[in-house]
């Protein structure tokens, strides 16, 4: 993966907000709550019945450094055992702390997330590195749930570099995979691999950012119990 440029600076509403390439991930204020209650949405969407969410044994974020998502999502606030695997963790709050007075609550709940959570493991790879060398022959190292919470250029994956590795490798049978799917709806059902995988369910929907003047796609998927 070539070098990202991570940056924090003021948007049009006077808000701080965090880019990469000059790509917002994020904006302070109601949008950055939003994005995780995207992912609570669709998770109780996918949420399978009779199971609770403290019963997941094992859960791996894919992106997500920023720890945005792990803050704010529900669903990531238990005591579960949780894999980050982003190459820039360290960076990324590295370079928060130098900011952090301009954007102190979001800060505080990110820090807290990376610093204070239980059974957190962090691998600073990239995606592709880390799925060619995850031992797939080990049954009892795959995941029930896996998010993907990646940047746009890497969010549909259409010429399938990863994902079909990473939901037939990684994720248990009967497994959730649910994750954001870049800004373009349509692209996203022409060009994404994953409504063609062997799945049981499948969920999708885009909402609005002002922050982003842009919309988000976000999607679930259910792999066969197979």
């Amino acid at each position: 993966m070539s070098e990202l440029k991570m940056e924090f600076k003021r948007v049009p509403s006077g808000a701080y907000g965090y880019f990469i390439n000059d790509e917002v991930q994020w904006v302070s204020g109601r949008d950055y709550y939003r994005y995780g209650s995207a992912f609570n949405h669709l998770y109780l969407r996918m949420f399978p019945d009779n199971k609770y969410p403290k019963s997941w044994r094992n859960i791996l974020v894919i992106g997500g450094g920023d720890f945005q998502l792990i803050s704010e999502s529900n669903f990531l606030v238990h005591d579960n055992p949780i894999t980050v695997v982003d190459p820039n963790v360290t960076a990324y709050f590295e370079l928060a702390k130098i900011y952090k007075e301009r954007f102190k609550t979001v800060f505080n709940r990110q820090y807290a997330s990376y610093s204070k959570k239980s059974f957190l493991s962090i691998i600073e790879k990239p995606i592709q590195e880390y799925v060619s060398s995850f031992n797939k022959r080990r049954a009892s190292s795959k995941f029930d749930l896996i998010v993907l919470d990646l940047t746009d250029d890497l969010a549909i994956d259409e010429e399938n570099s990863f994902i079909s590795k990473v939901f037939y490798d990684l994720l248990r049978p009967n497994g959730l995979i649910i994750g954001y799917g870049g800004t373009d709806l349509s692209k996203f059902m022409s060009e994404s691999p994953i409504p063609l995988f062997d799945i049981e369910d499948f969920h999708v929907f885009k909402e609005y950012f002002p922050s982003w003047n842009d919309y988000g796609v976000f999607y679930g998927a259910r792999k066969c119990n197979i």
